[in-house]
Parts: C-alpha cells; structure tokens; sequence
C-alpha cells in the first residue's frame, strides 16, 4: 500500500469513534473498505490501493445500516440517505473522501443533538422513577471493563495484589497479575476484555462474570433468559441473540413452521436483505484423530475466516460443543447483531460423541423454524436406539407475502454404511415431501461434484429443482484441478444472483442455454469455449434487458421470446469491440476492454470486473457466433414454439465441422482410472497455452473437441483438435511442432508423473480419423 494511502486511512480513523471502525478487506485486485459512524451507519466502497482517496478512484460508494435497531427514525435515515447523495452529486473528480465523511459527521452529530433535547424530558422522569423505586430495583451487572477501571482508579486497592483470570481459547483459564495485563489496543498480544473471567484482591474472587458474583460493587443480575457461554451453561436447543445492555445471549421466543400462518403478513426484522452473502461450512468434529487434523488451529483459522466475511447466513455442520462455546465468545459475532439457532445435538451430554448444526443471520432473524428428523423413506422402522440425523429449516421474508425456506442440509457422509444409498433416498424423500413451493438447500450433501446417482435425481426434477452449484461454477472442468476455479469465482456468483431479474425465468433460461450449449459442443473452459459462469453472465444480461420486474410466472410463449432474444442478440452481437457487461460502463476499468483482444468478453459483475470467457480464442469465437446465428435461423421458421424449443435441444455436436480437413489425435493411458483421470485433468490444465500458441504463433484455426473420448480400452483415453490445413501443410509447419513439443514438455516434467502414465500424439486426415474412430 502507497504511503500517501495510509496518510489517508490514518486521517480517516481520526475521526472515527475507534481504530476498529475502519476495516479492510482485499477483493480480487481492489480493497474493500468500511467506515462505521454513529449510530451503526455504515460507508462502504472499493479502492485500488495504488490510488489516492477521491471520489474518482472509489467505486460502489455507498450508505447503510448495519442494524435496524438504533435511535435514528426513519425520517432521520432518510434525509441522512439525501444528504449523502447529495454530497456524491456535488463533489468534484478530485475531492477528498475525508471531507465527505467529516461532514457526515457533522450531520449525525447534529441528529444526535436533535435527539438528545427531545429525550431530556423523558430521561430526566425516567431516571427520577427510578430513584424513589430504587428498593425494588436489580442492579445491573458491572461488566470486566468497568471492575478493571474502578481497580485502577480506586486508591484504597492494592493494585499489587490483584489477579486476573482469563480464558484463552485453547488453553483455558490463566491469571496475570494486574500491572502486567495489557488491553488488546495496548499490545499486539492485549488481552479482550471479553475473555476477563474473574478477578482476584488478596487470593479472593471479588468478581465472577460466570457465577454473577461482584462484592466489589455490591451489584449482580439474575433473569431467566440469561446464558454464559461456558459449556456447562444451561443451553438448550433454540434461537439465541446477544443482548449488549447486560452482555449475555438470551434465548428469543420463535413459532415452528406448523404454526405458522403464511397469510400473515412479515414483520419488519425477518426480510433477507436484498444482497444476501451465504457462507456454509463443515467445519469437521474432532473425535476421532483430533491431533492429527489441528483442530485447535482449524477452529481458529474457521472463526478468523467466518469475521472476515461477515455473512449474511451461515450455515455450519459438524458443530461441537467446544466450537459453539469458542464461537459465542467472539467479538464479532456479538457486535453485529447475530442471531443463532443451535440444534440440540450439539448439547446432548448423555451422546458420547455430540455434535449438530447452526444457522446464524446477521440483522435480522426467522420468521419461523423447525429442526426435523432427517428420514430416509416413510417406512422407517428402527428399533435400535440411535441418534437421528437432523437439518434446520428456516423460513425468511422476500416480501410482505412472499417467504422462502432456507434448509442448512448435512447428509450422510462416506463413513456410513451404505452411504451413497442412503443419501439418495434421504434426498429423494426430501423432495417428495417438501410442501413449499421456494426453498434452498445448502450445506454437506457429501455426494462429490460428479455423482451419477445425484445427478439423475437432479435431472428427474430439473423443473423444480435447479443446481445452482453446477449451474454456474464450472464443475465440469478440470477434474483435479477444479478448486481453485471454485474458490475465486464465489463473490462473483453472489453478485450475479442479487441482481438478477426474475430468477425462476433465470433459471429455466439457463439450463436450456446451457444444455443446448453441452449438446453443441461449446461448453467448457478448458477446451477454449465458454463455462458455466460465462453462460450464467449472458442469460442473466438478457433477463435483466427484455423481462420486467417482479415476473414471477410465465408462459412457454414469454420463454420462447426470451430464447428468440437470446440468440439474435448474440449473433448480432459486435463482439471484436464490445463487452457483455450488467452494470454500465463507468463501473469498468479501461484494462478490461482491451485485454484479450482475441478472446470475447463477458465481464464479471463484481470488482475487478475480470473476463470471465478470456478462455476463448478467434477460432472458438466464430464457432460458438456461427452456433448462435444458425439457432436463430431455426427460429425464424416460425415453427410452434414447443417444436421449435425441441429442435434446438436436439442439435448436436458437429465436431470436426465441415471446414476442418486434419486432426491431431491425442492417446492417454494409465494403469488405474484414478491415474487416468489425473493424467487428463493434466493435459486439460495444459491445453489452453497450446491452443493460443496454434493462433498466435501459427495462425491456424482451430476446432477442439469439448470431450475427452472412451474407445475400446478402459484405461485409454482420446482428445482431438481439428486444423483448417491439411495433415502434409501441417506437417510441414515449423512453427507448429515447437508449439507441440513446448506442450508435450510439460507432461515430461510432470512432478505426479508415473512410468504407467503415458502420452502420444498422431496427426492425421479426416478421413483417417474417422476410419479409426469406426474400427473402435
């Protein structure tokens, strides 16, 4: 980071309440940063750290609440909403983000005045009631700040005979002696206030934040829906939310989904905000070879990760005992308003091995929600006495009448006799008995990414039920190399789906583009072509163009003239010097339009606003232009609109197309199919450097084959690209076979490579390749 930008974040944290209110997050190539005001409002913008802070250099400037509940009306939320904006409107390219937030300020402050006299009347009576009532009243519990402060202060205490006890989260309680206890803000290695247990004057405990104890004050606190989090506190399972007026988590009152009546309008606190971030995790109990999977250093690398993200829903599996008890005590957690629903198995003290779910929302809480045996089928009949598998199922408003069930889902896993089995019925019985029309799974459903049975369950159901995993991340690429593409790509897709219009057309748009695009041949990264993101990216940029708002039902003819658009859009499409982008174009850096010349376009929605399709090259570009422009020829027939629909599903792949007069053949083979997959998953992390060399060294077109064949040995594999030059020119072509070798290099230095893992290559002609394809 320049000097000059923490010059600037210096200056910003001056006027802020506290250093921590100003925090940082990367993103891809930007920063994201969050300033935190009075009365939890919230400033948030992406920043390039190489540039200054202006208004000119920040992008998604923006204005929030980070919780509905403080003392600003919402009359006052709305001119401070105005008062923002028109700061944005009035500000030069050059003006200082500095000066737009100190007069923020200013005018918070100003509220906070107006607020202040109206209250003083009415603080003044309340706290005059109190006095003459002050028999009757319960003293409020001193929290540890306020102890250590009066020890410090207090000049009839011998400071030198003070303890102070403390949790650390793996190695439980320790005591420091007071002048040698540093504050978190004190010292890189401070001490949280909140991990102050008890303190200590002369070998005695004066106060005990887990028995309520405080003879130093005089004051403790007893109420009924007040929990420690301690595990031998008394949880039981239910809803929870830190209480910041006496710094407890307190159960909150909550109704089951049979109880609940969908005709009832939603109140205010249980809408799932319009930008909703989902995070779900197993974080993986720790009963069997703890010391060999670091639980205690997994657990804190969870909750770090978990406060960096701040989602709105998480969704963890696999939750123990000593995980929720390291999980309620973090900082984070309490300050922004979480609330947390705990399964009753992870406090089932009579289990040898207890462990369960969470669900946890930020600002806002379930309408409604039930913890329900997870069954295999309707006839289960169990006599032995065992734990049942259990999910959450919480209900959220989208709107006033409109509700959406959210189902954190963990099936059986591979230790489970049966497993597979077990978990396509669990998943079978689970969609029959559904009797909601919207809900989301997500959690662990153990089934990997390629799971055959799954998928036909799937595509049983492909009209009501739509993956959104494969859908849009591309799980069909490279096999052994796929977490990578996965994990870069995730705020992305949350970006995409929050602003998507009409998702239910979304969806039936995108699993017909994206079938038709599998059958023809155009799909996959790997191969030079388009993924399953980039496909996701172009029907959403048509939903977003042609669909109004709020279209939740259509008919086949509003989703034909959906496809109808699609198609004529894209083959008409300027694509040597355009962008398919959703927001417009001052959201874009200048870098993204011109990098890649060769390849198209589609630019994530997301900072840095990547191009999603840079795979591709001129020679996949004009097929999959070609592929768009021969789909609306069918179109424009005017056929009925279910035979036109089926006419183009049933179109297939046409590789080598008629122009293509060589192959290149390439053979792999290994001795097992778990080293024949590897082996493929290598060559197809290695083929997008040798197809841009044929076009940009050679000058040759092109067509690759977007599959990897099976002929007649198992343990053979086969993949092809075709040339627009015959097998004698291309023999002939220099240029081409240092191409090849570079790439037949990398498969030599391979650092897995076995003796049994081998590979060749055969150039040939077109009619030679179909000749040996027909022998196999």
């Amino acid at each position: 980071m320049a000097k000059n930008n923490i010059d600037e974040l210096n200056l910003l944290r001056s006027i802020l309440r506290s250093d921590d209110h100003l925090q940082i997050r990367p993103s891809g190539d930007f920063n994201k940063i969050c300033l935190k005001l009075d009365y939890n409002i919230c400033i948030s913008f992406f920043h390039d750290s190489l540039n200054s802070l202006t208004i000119n250099n920040i992008n998604d400037l923006h204005i929030s609440k980070l919780t509905n509940k403080n003392s600003v009306t919402n009359e006052q939320w709305i001119n401070i909403q105005d008062y923002f904006n028109k700061l944005i409107q009035e500000s030069s390219a050059n003006t200082s983000l500095y000066s737009i937030i100190q007069l923020i300020q200013e005018y918070i402050l100003q509220i906070s005045k107006e607020n202040f006299k109206s209250n003083k009347q009415n603080f003044i009576s309340t706290i005059s009631r109190f006095k003459e009532d002050a028999s009757t009243q319960i003293e409020k519990f001193r929290s540890a700040d306020l102890i250590f402060n009066r020890i410090a202060h207090d000049t009839t205490i011998d400071r030198l005979q003070v303890l102070i006890g403390y949790e650390d989260r793996f190695t439980g309680i320790h005591e420091i002696k007071f002048n040698e206890f540093k504050k978190i803000h004190e010292d890189d290695y401070g001490i949280p206030m909140h991990r102050i247990r008890y303190y200590k004057i002369n070998g005695s405990i004066v106060w005990d934040r887990t028995k309520k104890f405080d003879i130093l004050t005089g004051s403790e606190i007893h109420h009924e829906t007040t929990v420690c989090t301690e595990q031998e506190s008394n949880l039981v399972e239910g809803l929870y939310r830190y209480d910041q007026s006496i710094q407890q988590w307190i159960s909150c009152s909550y109704i089951s989904l049979a109880s609940d009546n969908l005709k009832t309008p939603s109140i205010d606190n249980v809408f799932i905000p319009e930008r909703c971030q989902f995070l779900t995790w197993n974080i993986l109990f720790d009963y069997y070879q703890s010391e060999f999977i670091y639980t205690n250093q997994r657990y804190e690398e969870i909750l770090k990760t978990l406060k960096s993200f701040l989602p709105d829903i998480i969704c963890l599996q696999e939750v123990t005992i000593k995980f929720l008890n390291l999980l309620l005590d973090e900082t984070w957690l309490k300050e922004n308003n979480y609330y947390i629903i705990i399964m009753g198995n992870i406090l089932e003290n009579n289990q040898n091995q207890p462990y369960g779910q969470l669900m946890l929302m930020k600002n806002f809480r379930p309408r409604a929600f039930s913890i329900c045996p997870l069954d295999i089928s309707e006839n289960v009949t169990n006599t032995r006495k065992k734990r049942t598998k259990q999910y959450i199922i919480a209900r959220f408003a989208l709107n006033l009448d409109v509700t959406i069930d959210v189902i954190n889902l963990h099936l059986h896993s591979n230790h489970t006799l049966n497993a597979n089995e077990k978990r396509c019925q669990s998943l079978e019985y689970f969609f029959k008995t559904m009797n909601t029309q919207n809900y989301m799974l997500i959690g662990d459903f153990n089934f990997g990414d390629y799971d055959i049975k799954e998928q036909n369950i799937l595509q049983r159901r492909q009209y009501q039920i739509h993956d959104l995993w494969k859908d849009i991340y591309d799980l069909d690429e490279v096999e052994n190399f796929s977490l990578t593409l996965i994990v870069h790509k995730v705020h992305d897709i949350e970006r995409l789906i929050t602003y998507v219009r009409s998702p239910p057309m979304f969806q039936h748009l995108l699993t017909f583009i994206r079938t038709w695009a599998q059958n023809v041949g155009f799909y996959g990264q790997v191969y030079g072509y388009l993924g399953g993101y980039s496909w996701a990216i172009l029907c959403a940029y048509i939903c977003h163009r042609f669909l109004p708002l709020n279209n939740s039902y259509f008919s086949i003819e509003e989703f034909f003239i959906l496809v109808e658009n699609f198609f004529l859009t894209y083959s008409q499409f300027n694509w040597s010097s355009k962008s398919v982008c959703l927001y417009s174009k001052n959201y874009y850096s200048d870098q993204s339009s011109i990098e890649n010349c060769d390849s198209m376009r589609i630019l994530c929605p997301s900072p840095p606003y990547n191009n999603t399709s840079h795979s591709t090259i001129d020679s996949t570009r004009y097929l999959i232009i070609q592929g768009f422009a021969n789909v609306h020829k069918i179109i424009e027939k005017n056929l009925q609109y279910e035979d036109t629909l089926k006419e183009i599903l049933q179109l297939s792949n046409h590789f080598p197309d008629k122009t293509i007069q060589s192959i290149i053949q390439l053979t792999l083979s290994g001795k097992t199919i778990s080293e024949l997959n590897q082996w493929i998953g290598y060559m197809k992390s290695r083929l997008a450097h040798f197809l841009n060399d044929c076009q940009n060294e050679c000058n040759l077109f092109v067509q690759t084959q977007n599959n990897v064949e099976i002929r007649k040995q198992n343990l053979e594999r086969f993949y092809s690209i075709g040339f627009q030059l015959n097998e004698h020119i291309i023999s002939r072509h220099r240029q081409f076979y240092y191409c090849l070798n570079k790439f037949l290099e990398q498969f030599i230095i391979c650092s897995f490579r076995s003796d049994t893992m081998k590979i060749s290559y055969k150039l040939m002609s077109i009619h030679d390749w179909n000749r040996e394809r027909m022998k196999t």
